[in-house]
C-alpha cells in the first residue's frame, strides 16, 4: 500500500470528526478488524493486516476526542456561574473590534481562580470601553497594542457563563463550535478597570516556557523602540508571527495581496532559520551532529517564541524530523513527515482540527508535495540551462531561478489554500502568485539583518546603520504590498459554499495529483526497465 502513514492519519482524522456517531461505528469498525485478521490468517497476506490497522485507528481517533472531553478536577468548567477573579496566558492572537464597542476576543488558558490553581481554558470578551470621565477617556490609548497580545499573562475579572445555543435550528451553535476546541466557558469583562497585564515575575508561570514568552517580548519591546509602530509591526510579523500591532488598514493590504502569510511564521520562515543554523554552525567549529542537536533544541524553544501555532509547531516537527533523519541517514519522505506532524498535533489536542490555522497549513504543504514533481519541471530546465552559462549570464539565470521558484511556490500555495479560504473568508486574492514572487524572496534578508541587528545592540555605529538599512527595507516590502493592493484588481468573490466543500475539492485534487505522480513514476519504470532489456 502507497502512503500507508497519510492514510492511516486521515482514518485518524475521520475518527475525529464522526465522534458523535461512534456508538454506530464503534461495531463496525470492531467487525472489520476481526473480519481482516480472519482473513490474514487465512491467506497469510500482509495487506489484510494492514487494513486491519483502519478501524482501530478510526476508534482511537473518536476515543482520544472523549479523553479531551473529560473534564479534570480541576477544570474551570467545573466552576458555578459566577464572578471571579482570575489569572490566565492569552492562548490566541486577539481579534480586534476597534470600531463601536471596541473589545477583543481571545481564547485563555487558566492559570489561577480566586488563588487557586485551575486548568482549562475560556474564551474571554475583553471590554475596550472606560467607566472613566470623557476627559480620561480621550488619554486612552485604543491603538491595536492596547489589548494583550499571544503570551501575555492577564488578570481580569467578570462573570463566567455558557456559550450560548445557534438562534437558528440546524445551525452550528457558539456553544458547539466551542466544545470542538475543549472551551466550555466564556467570560465578558464590563470595562477596561476590569483587567490589566501582570508582569513575568507575578504571572505563575515559570520554567521552558516562561524563558521563551520573556525571550518574545523582550525581541518585540526592543523592535518597538528601534523602529516606527509601521516598521516595528511588520517586521515583528515577520520574525515571530506577531501580527498585534499591525494597523487594519495594512493588514487589510496584506490580505488582499495575498501575502498575511509573511507576517505568520510557519514553514518558510522556520526553513530560513534551519539553513541559516545549518550553514553557520560549521563555519563555527560546530561539528553537523552537534550542529544538528543543537537546531533541535533551538526549534523546540522557538516553537513557544513564534506563539505555538498549528503552523509554527508543524514546520518545527517536520524540520526535526528532517534533522533526526540526517542524523540517521535516511532520506527525508516529506508526505509521511506532514502526517507524523498532524498526528502528534491531533494526539496530542484533536480540537486543532477545527482550527482554520491547522487546516489551510497542512492542506496547503500536502498540495506542494503532491504538486512538486510538476512545479520542478520548469525549474530543473532553469537550473540546467543555468549551469552551462558563466559569470553574469549565469548569476542572472540564478536570480531568474529563484524569482521563478517564489512564484511557482506561490502558485501552488494558492491552490493548496484555497478550499480552506473560499469557504472562511469566500474570497480569494488573485495578485498572490505576483505579490509573493516579488516578497517572498526577500525574507531570508530581513532574518539576516535582523540577527545582525540583535547581536550589534551594543554597538551604537554599526547598529545605527543596520536599523536605518532595515527601515529602508521595511519600507520598500509595505510600499510593495500597497501598491499591489491600490491596483484594483483585488479578490474574486465567491458565493457562501457548504461546509462540505473542502472534502469534495482537496479529494479530488490530491486524488489526481497522486494518480499523476503514480503514473508518471510507473513511466519511468518502465522505461529504465525497457532500456535495461536493450542494454542487455
Amino acid at each position: 500500500m502507497k502512503r500507508p502513514v497519510f492514510f492511516c492519519t486521515l482514518v485518524f482524522i475521520f475518527g475525529i470528526l464522526l465522534t458523535d456517531f461512534i456508538t454506530i461505528f464503534a461495531p463496525i469498525c470492531l467487525f472489520l478488524f476481526c473480519f481482516f485478521l480472519i482473513l490474514k490468517l487465512m491467506t497469510r497476506r500482509e495487506v489484510w493486516l494492514k487494513l486491519a490497522l483502519f478501524p482501530l485507528l478510526f476508534i482511537a481517533g473518536s476515543w482520544n476526542v472523549v479523553l479531551h472531553q473529560f473534564c479534570a478536577a480541576d477544570d474551570v468548567s467545573r466552576l458555578p456561574l459566577h464572578y471571579f477573579r482570575l489569572t490566565g496566558v492569552v492562548q490566541s492572537d486577539p481579534n480586534l473590534h476597534l470600531q463601536g464597542d471596541n473589545f477583543a476576543t481571545f481564547t485563555l488558558e487558566m492559570l489561577n481562580v480566586e488563588g487557586k490553581t485551575l486548568s482549562g481554558e475560556i474564551f474571554v470578551v475583553l471590554a475596550g470601553k472606560s467607566r472613566k470621565t470623557k476627559q480620561e477617556k480621550e488619554n486612552i490609548d485604543t491603538s491595536v497594542s492596547y489589548f494583550p497580545q499571544y503570551g501575555d499573562v492577564i488578570f481580569l475579572q467578570g462573570k463566567l457563563e455558557i456559550p450560548k445555543e445557534a438562534s437558528n435550528p440546524g445551525n452550528e451553535s457558539f456553544r458547539e463550535s466551542l466544545e470542538k476546541r475543549g472551551i466550555r466557558r466564556t467570560l465578558k469583562t464590563r470595562n477596561r478597570e476590569d483587567w490589566h497585564l501582570l508582569s513575568d515575575e507575578s504571572s505563575g508561570v515559570s520554567g521552558w516556557v516562561s524563558a521563551a514568552l520573556k525571550t518574545r517580548h523582550a525581541l518585540l519591546n526592543s523592535l518597538r523602540t528601534h523602529f516606527s509602530p509601521v516598521h516595528a509591526a511588520v517586521l515583528g510579523g515577520i520574525l515571530l508571527g506577531a501580527q498585534g500591532d499591525l494597523s487594519p488598514q495594512l493588514a487589510e493590504s496584506f490580505k488582499i495581496t495575498g501575502t498575511s502569510h509573511l507576517l505568520s511564521t510557519a514553514g518558510l520562515h522556520i526553513g530560513i532559520l534551519v539553513a541559516m543554523l545549518f550553514w553557520a554552525l560549521p563555519k563555527l567549529g560546530v561539528s553537523r551532529r552537534y550542529a544538528c542537536l543543537l537546531i533541535l533544541i533551538f526549534l523546540a524553544f522557538f516553537v513557544f517564541v513564534a506563539g505555538g501555532r498549528p503552523a509554527v509547531v508543524r514546520a518545527c516537527l517536520m524540520s526535526g524530523l528532517v534533522i533526526g533523519g540526517y542524523l540517521l541517514e535516511r532520506e527525508p519522505n516529506w508526505l509521511n513527515m506532514i502526517s507524523i506532524s498532524a498526528l502528534i498535533l491531533l494526539l496530542m489536542r484533536p480540537a486543532h482540527l477545527y482550527e482554520f490555522g491547522f487546516q489551510v497549513t497542512f492542506a496547503t504543504v500536502i498540495t506542494l508535495v503532491a504538486l512538486s514533481p510538476f512545479l520542478m519541471k520548469p525549474l530543473h530546465f532553469l537550473e540546467r540551462k543555468a549551469a552551462k552559462e558563466k559569470g553574469v549570464k549565469r548569476l542572472g539565470l540564478r536570480l531568474v531561478l529563484y524569482v521563478a521558484g517564489c512564484f511557482l511556490l506561490s502558485v501552488g500555495a494558492q491552490i493548496g489554500s484555497f478550499g480552506s479560504i473560499v469557504v472562511r473568508e469566500n474570497q480569494v486574492s488573485l495578485l498572490s502568485p505576483f505579490a509573493n514572487a516579488m516578497l517572498v524572496p526577500l525574507i531570508p534578508l530581513f532574518y539576516l539583518l535582523s540577527l545582525l541587528f540583535l547581536l550589534t545592540l551594543p554597538i551604537a555605529p554599526l547598529n545605527s546603520v543596520l536599523v536605518a538599512t532595515l527601515k529602508g527595507s521595511l519600507s520598500v516590502l509595505i510600499a510593495v504590498v500597497q501598491g499591489w493592493a491600490n491596483t484594483g484588481v483585488g479578490t474574486l468573490i465567491f458565493p457562501i459554499l457548504p461546509g462540505w466543500f473542502p472534502f469534495l475539492y482537496y479529494g479530488v485534487l490530491w486524488g489526481a495529483l497522486f494518480l499523476l505522480s503514480d503514473f508518471g513514476i510507473l513511466q519511468k519504470e518502465r522505461e529504465k526497465m525497457l532500456i535495461e532489456r536493450a542494454e542487455a
